[in-house]
């Protein structure tokens, strides 16, 4: 299971990348990474093994 802290990060991240499909971008910044389609899989994928 992922920790806290990561489960937290996807939601950040997931939050972030939707946003961004929303205003036609492909890919944003979060603090100081940069956050593209693969990276937002891998927190779905996060979040999909808690259930969310």
């Amino acid at each position: 299971m992922p920790s806290q802290a990561q489960i937290d990060k996807a939601r950040k991240i997931v939050a972030a990348m939707k946003e961004a499909e929303a205003k036609g971008l492909g890919a944003i910044a979060l603090g100081s990474k940069m956050i593209d389609p693969p990276v937002a899989r891998q927190a779905m994928a996060v979040l999909k093994l808690i259930g969310e």
